[in-house]
C-alpha cells in the first residue's frame, strides 16, 4: 500500500522546485507573444501605409495621364476645328446633341449645351435688340453673329436648332439656305413626326430614331451644297440629248407602266436618270457629290418636282446603292418635303444600265407594287440593251435610234463652250470661259463643262461661289431685267436674272463691258433654240 501512495512532502518539495521555473517560462512566452503582435501590428500599419502611398502615387499618375490624355485631345481638337473650314452641328432646345458634321456628337457636350443656351437666350431676351444691330435676318429667318473670320449662322425648326460655323466667306443668306436644306433632309429621314415627339419629349435622344444611314446622308447633302450648282440655282440639271431620243424614252416608259400593270392611284413619280461613271463631275473634273442628270420624267399631276426634292431623291440613292451594289433593287421609304412633309413615299431605285437609273415612287408599301416596278424594270433593261438587229430577229417592233434605245443615253456627250454654236455669230469661246442657263418656270438648268481656270475642286467651287454672290447682289437690283457683273484677277461673272430665266457667264479676263453683254445675248438665244434639247418638261404617268 505504501508503496502505492505518493509522499505529500516529496510532492511539495517538486511543486517548489519547479513552480517557479515554470511561471519563468510561462512569463517569457506571454511576453514575447505580445511583442509578436505589437510588431506584426507595426508591419501590417507600415504595409497599409505602404499599400495607401502605392495607391496614391498610381493614382496621381494615372490622373496625370488622364489630364494629358485631355489636354492633348483638345489640341487635336481644337487644330481639327482650325483645320475645318465650316462645321455643322444640329440640337434640341434641351441641348440633346442630334448631329455634328465632324467627330462624334459627344465630343461636343459641353458645346451642345453652350449654344442651347445662346438660341434660348436669343429667343426670349435679345431678339428684338439683335435685330436692331443686325444680328437677325428675318427674310431667312435666322440669327447669326461674326467672330474673327468666322460667322456663326443659327436656324430654328421649331424644337431642333442648327448652327453653322464657316470661314468660307460666303454670305448670312447663303449659309442660312444650307441650314434650310439640312433641316429638309432632316424631315426626308423622320418626317415632321420629329417636332412632334420632341415636343411631348423634349429631352428625347432623336439619335435613336436617326439610325447609322442618317450621318451618311446629311454629310452627303453637305458635299451637295459645297460643291452641286443645282442646289445653288435651285434646280435640276438636265442631260442634253435629241427631243427624239428624250421623246422615246417617255414613250417607251409609260408603256412599260401600262403593260406591267402599275396602278394610277399607286404612283406618284417615274424618273429615267443618268449618271455619270464614278469619279467624274457632270459638269468636268472629278466628282465630289451626287453626280446625276434628269433624262425624263412623269408625274402623277404633271407638276415639276421641286428642285429641293429631287436632291433628296438622288443624294438617298447615291448613298443607298453603291457602285458594287447599283443593280440591286431598293424598295425603301423616304419623305419629300416640299410634296408632303408628313408622310413617306416609297422608292423604288435601280440600275438598268451602267450609267442609267430608274427611280420609280408610290404611295403604297405592298408586294404587288414592288413586283409591277420590278417588271417595270426587267422590261427596260431588255429595251437599253439591246440592238434593233436583235429586236428585229426576236420579232420585237424596232425603236429609234436605229443603233439601240438610248444610245445618246448611254454615252452622251457633255458640251463645253466650243461646241456651242450660235448662228450667224460663231462660237464663244474666244472670250466665254462657262455658263449655266436656268429655265424658271421648269425650275431645271443645263451648262457647259469646267475648262481651265476652273479644273481644280477649288477653282470650281470659287466660281459657282461668286455666281452666287452676285446673283444675290443683282436680285437686290430695281428693273425686270437684274443685272451684275463681277471681276477678279483670272476672269469676271456676269449675272442676269429675268422673267423666265437665269443667265450666269463667265469671261476671260479684258473682256468689254460691249462684248459681255453682246454674248450674253446671244447665250440666251442659243438656250432658247434649243430649248427641246437642254430640258425635259414633266409628262403624265398614263
Amino acid at each position: 500500500m505504501s508503496g502505492k501512495h505518493a509522499d505529500p512532502a516529496a510532492d511539495d518539495d517538486k511543486a517548489h522546485v519547479h513552480g517557479p521555473h515554470v511561471e519563468r517560462i510561462e512569463g517569457n512566452t506571454s511576453e514575447e507573444i505580445i511583442d509578436g503582435i505589437r510588431k506584426a501590428k507595426e508591419a501590417k500599419r507600415t504595409t497599409v501605409c505602404m499599400r495607401e502611398e502605392a495607391v496614391k502615387l498610381l493614382e496621381e499618375e494615372r490622373l496625370k495621364e488622364e489630364e494629358a490624355a485631355k489636354a492633348k485631345q483638345a489640341e487635336d481638337f481644337r487644330k481639327e476645328w482650325e483645320r475645318r473650314k465650316k462645321h455643322l452641328f444640329v440640337f434640341s432646345s434641351a441641348s440633346r446633341p442630334i448631329f455634328t458634321r465632324y467627330g462624334d456628337e459627344t465630343e461636343f457636350l459641353d458645346f451642345f449645351g453652350m449654344m442651347g443656351l445662346l438660341v434660348a437666350i436669343s429667343e426670349k431676351t435679345f431678339s428684338k435688340t439683335a435685330a436692331r444691330f443686325g444680328f437677325v435676318d428675318e427674310t431667312n429667318g435666322c440669327r447669326f453673329l461674326k467672330a474673327g473670320n468666322r460667322t456663326y449662322v443659327f436656324v430654328s425648326h421649331r424644337d431642333v436648332h442648327y448652327l453653322i460655323v464657316s470661314m468660307t466667306g460666303e454670305s448670312v443668306r447663303q449659309l442660312a439656305s444650307q441650314l434650310h436644306y439640312v433641316n429638309s433632309v432632316l424631315v426626308s429621314i423622320l418626317t415632321n413626326g420629329m417636332f412632334l415627339t420632341l415636343e411631348k419629349k423634349p429631352n428625347y435622344d432623336l439619335r435613336d430614331l436617326l439610325g447609322g444611314s442618317a450621318a451618311s446622308l446629311l454629310r452627303a447633302a453637305l458635299r451637295f451644297v459645297n460643291n452641286n450648282p443645282s442646289y445653288g440655282l435651285s434646280a435640276i440639271p438636265v442631260l442634253k440629248i435629241p427631243r427624239k431620243t428624250r421623246d422615246n424614252v417617255t414613250k417607251v416608259l409609260k408603256q412599260r407602266l401600262r403593260d406591267c400593270g402599275c396602278s394610277e392611284d399607286q404612283m406618284v413619280h417615274a424618273f429615267i436618270l443618268y449618271h455619270l461613271p464614278e469619279g467624274r463631275s457632270p459638269y468636268g473634273g472629278r466628282a465630289q457629290s451626287n453626280n446625276t442628270l434628269l433624262v425624263t420624267y412623269l408625274s402623277a399631276d404633271k407638276e415639276p418636282i421641286h428642285p429641293r426634292d429631287f436632291s433628296i431623291l438622288t443624294n438617298f440613292m447615291h448613298t443607298s446603292l453603291p457602285p458594287a451594289a447599283k443593280y440591286q433593287e431598293i424598295w425603301a421609304p423616304c419623305c419629300l418635303p416640299e410634296y408632303s412633309p408628313e408622310g413617306y413615299l416609297y422608292l423604288y431605285m435601280t440600275f438598268i444600265t451602267p450609267t442609267v437609273s430608274l427611280v420609280m415612287s408610290s404611295v403604297e408599301c405592298s408586294q404587288q407594287c414592288f413586283s409591277a416596278f420590278s417588271a417595270v424594270k426587267d422590261s427596260l433593261v431588255v429595251d437599253f440593251n439591246i440592238t434593233t438587229r436583235e429586236r428585229l430577229s426576236d420579232g420585237i417592233p424596232p425603236l429609234e435610234p436605229s443603233s439601240g434605245l438610248l444610245m445618246d443615253v448611254v454615252n452622251p456627250k457633255l458640251y463645253s463652250v466650243s461646241s456651242v454654236t450660235v448662228p450667224g455669230v460663231g462660237t464663244p469661246d474666244d472670250c466665254v470661259l462657262h455658263f449655266m442657263f436656268k429655265d424658271t418656270d421648269l425650275n431645271q438648268f443645263t451648262c457647259s463643262r469646267y475648262t481651265p481656270p476652273f479644273v481644280g475642286r477649288k477653282e470650281q467651287k470659287g466660281l459657282l461661289r461668286l455666281y452666287l454672290k452676285a446673283a444675290e447682289a443683282a436680285a437686290t437690283c430695281a428693273g425686270a431685267k437684274k443685272t451684275m457683273i463681277y471681276s477678279t484677277e483670272h476672269y469676271s461673272v456676269f449675272i442676269r436674272l429675268g422673267k423666265a430665266y437665269e443667265l450666269y457667264v463667265a469671261y476671260r479676263p479684258m473682256t468689254s463691258k460691249q462684248q459681255i453683254s453682246e454674248w450674253a445675248t446671244q447665250l440666251k438665244k442659243w438656250a432658247r433654240v434649243n430649248h427641246e434639247v437642254l430640258f425635259s418638261p414633266p409628262g403624265t404617268l398614263f
